[in-house]
């Protein structure tokens, strides 16, 4: 089936998507300067009251991009002029994209 839904997104606002097993998952500057990461309906994508916030913006770090893996997400912030990478709960990626073990 072709992809046939159109964003309806509020003006002056960013936003970049992906989809996987029937989820959006949203990076988008709504209410979020520096962008936060949203996972929205298969069905609704567009409906904000439906959005579930994953990554809260933060004033200290920018959300840059994020990539869709089956046991969890990887998002690249910006902090202070240096980029890294970590997983959506909290755990750095260790060398070749695995998750490494939480800070002490």
């Amino acid at each position: 089936m072709p992809f046939a839904w159109c964003w309806r997104g509020a003006r002056r606002s960013a936003h970049t998507a992906d989809h996987l097993k029937g989820r959006w998952v949203i990076r988008t500057n709504e209410g979020a300067p520096n962008f936060k990461l949203v996972s929205a309906s298969g069905r609704a994508p567009d409906d904000r009251a439906g959005w579930r916030t994953l990554v809260p913006g933060r004033d200290q770090a920018t959300l840059e991009a994020f990539t869709l893996l089956e046991r969890g997400i990887a998002v690249q912030e910006r902090v202070d002029a240096d980029s890294r990478g970590a997983s959506a709960g909290g755990w750095p990626l260790a060398a070749g994209g695995r998750r490494g073990r939480p800070a002490r």
